[in-house]
């Protein structure tokens, strides 16, 4: 991962993470609370703003419903639906409940459920240590109308 000279990451980096690079969890979060500032370093404007819903593990570059990629943000063990095979090549993803009901039409569960149809990536970061993000990879969605998860399948060899 290559930082800027305050020790962020730009949405352009963000978008070329390759599998096993890592980002301090502090410049991720810093980053991404910037990158929505039209004063900061990191704006290059509402397509490349970052947006989340707190705590939920889900961000999306630029602007629903066509946003450019979504991070989706994983630390084992923190949901108990979640899975992930023994290489992260496939994951089972939880869609954001709140008092246990999923509502498919808030903003971090369709940036989700809209990937499949317009083809942007889903960047996942996995938790290693306290303080690091490893890339996981480019991985594309497939969705049940039924189910409250998503499986996510890594592209190619990102």
């Amino acid at each position: 991962m290559t930082a800027t000279a305050q020790g962020l990451i730009t949405v352009a980096e963000i978008l070329r993470l390759r599998r096993g690079d890592e980002i301090p969890t502090g410049t991720l979060s810093l980053s991404i609370a910037l990158s929505k500032k039209p004063d900061s370093p990191l704006w290059i404007g509402e397509a490349g703003a970052i947006g989340n819903t707190p705590q939920q593990g889900i961000n999306w570059i630029g602007q629903l419903p066509r946003p450019k990629a979504v991070i989706v943000k994983i630390v084992k063990g923190r949901y108990c639906a979640d899975e992930t095979d023994f290489d992260e090549a496939n994951i089972r993803y939880s869609l954001k409940a709140q008092k246990g009901s999923v509502n498919r039409l808030e903003q971090a569960n369709q940036a989700l459920l809209l990937q499949p149809a317009l083809g942007y990536p889903v960047i996942v970061l996995v938790k290693e240590a306290p303080d690091t993000w490893r890339c996981a990879g480019q991985y594309d969605a497939s969705v049940s109308a039924w189910d409250n998860f998503i499986v996510l399948r890594r592209r190619g060899r990102r």
